[in-house]
């Protein structure tokens, strides 16, 4: 059985559940892992090795608490709190991470030899300290980038660190293996940056197994779970397009019910009274993981807001993935068509990408009529494409890179 070694930091990939999921099935192609993180509470299969660093607070933590604890000051505060990450976190908030798991990484590496190495960001400390290992040890290693560096597209700092950093980047990374990243966009990118004779893949993100099963509701329930993003989601032609509709008759108030889980009540809830939808539109608060899956699984209709500025290209939320999991009919709105989640929904079947407010309504009429005529609304994806973004199959896509690198 060969050993890898993942260098990562598992609170920061929760929302994609990335590195979690390929761990569990690397063991099926010969791969014995080991996860070195910050302490976690995240939960990592049990076939899985987990090494936590002892003596280190995450500052990921901590900036989460504060902002618990103090939300309502923070405000005031931003521009100070601004400076101070410029300056002291860098190259990220976990700088402090990088001697203390380097030691660790030392340790298990002398102790029981690794074939091979992922790091995977963010936070971007992580490749740092696999650079250092690949310098003294010469291990063959896959950088990971779950979210750009640099060339990210809400990169937070000003033009000054980001030269001095985007230095630290190809220095970081110039005896990497191989670079992979979840978009076919970002590919691009890292591949401009780096020299295109750096070797580049792309490996999306994807859904597992475990996804729940639960019964159709009985309405026309068009459901979106996750955060809204102000300013880079528009989410109003949602609403407006269903407005016309109710208003004009074509979908019969009694039977819609548009539902939001985990989202910003403050974007939505000015929309709900402009168009006069409290009456179908319902907004809770964020619910368990394992709850989120269910309400996904019963729904008529998945919404989906993509990105909207051309610097966004690339970004795909994790979501996209869990819903074709789900098989359930999705709506993407937004964005300026020809895009990555397009062609995604294309290749799969999975739904309709709607990028004009015209498109949106035609598709929420078919939709509504075809649940009227069916009792639901019918399901036609293709099994065998959407299967490809299994965590199953991408796991497999990084073992072929793991063993073509090792094997070199």
């Amino acid at each position: 059985m060969k050993k890898l070694l993942i260098i990562t930091h598992l609170k920061h990939q929760q929302s994609s559940n990335r590195i979690v999921s390929i761990s569990k099935y690397l063991q099926e192609f010969g791969w014995e892992v080991t996860i070195l993180s910050p302490k976690t509470d995240v939960k990592v299969p049990a076939n899985v090795r987990l090494v936590e660093t002892e003596n280190y607070e995450s500052e990921y933590g901590k900036i989460k608490l504060a902002d618990k604890k103090y939300g309502k000051i923070r405000p005031y505060l931003r521009k100070i709190y601004k400076y101070y990450k410029e300056i002291k976190q860098y190259p990220d908030a976990e700088e402090e991470w990088i001697p203390l798991a380097y030691n660790d990484t030392v340790k298990i590496i002398e102790d029981n030899p690794i074939d091979a190495i992922i790091s995977s960001s963010s936070p971007v400390s992580a490749h740092i300290i696999a650079s250092m290992l690949k310098e003294r040890f010469n291990i063959p290693w896959i950088a990971d980038f779950r979210d750009l560096w640099t060339q990210n597209h809400c990169y937070p700092y000003s033009r000054v660190r980001k030269c001095f950093e985007t230095r630290l980047e190809k220095k970081t990374l110039l005896d990497a293996d191989v670079l992979t990243t979840v978009s076919e966009t970002w590919k691009t990118r890292l591949r401009r940056l780096h020299g295109f004779d750096r070797r580049v893949f792309h490996i999306s993100n994807g859904f597992d197994s475990d996804l729940a099963y639960s019964p159709l509701t009985k309405e026309f329930t068009i459901t979106y779970t996750g955060q809204v993003y102000e300013g880079k989601q528009y989410v109003e032609n949602i609403f407006k397009a269903l407005s016309s509709l109710l208003e004009n008759n074509v979908i019969n108030r009694e039977y819609i019910h548009l539902r939001f889980y985990g989202t910003q009540f403050s974007i939505l809830l000015p929309l709900v009274k402009k168009y006069d939808m409290s009456d179908v539109t319902e907004m809770y608060e964020q619910i368990p993981k394992s709850e989120v899956l269910l309400r996904q699984a019963e729904s008529q209709v998945l919404l989906y807001f993509n990105w909207e500025e051309e610097y966004e290209k690339g970004v795909i939320a994790g979501k996209l993935y869990e819903y074709l999991g789900s098989k359930r009919p999705i709506l993407a709105t937004g964005g300026y068509g020809n895009d990555e989640v397009q062609k995604i929904l294309e290749q799969t079947k999975g739904g309709y990408y709607c990028s004009s407010l015209d498109r949106i309504s035609l598709c929420l009429k078919e939709l509504y009529l075809n649940y009227k005529l069916n009792g639901k609304v019918s399901y036609n994806g293709k099994q065998y494409e959407i299967m490809k973004y299994h965590y199953r199959d991408i796991a497999w896509q990084f073992v072929q890179l793991l063993d073509d690198i090792k094997n070199d």
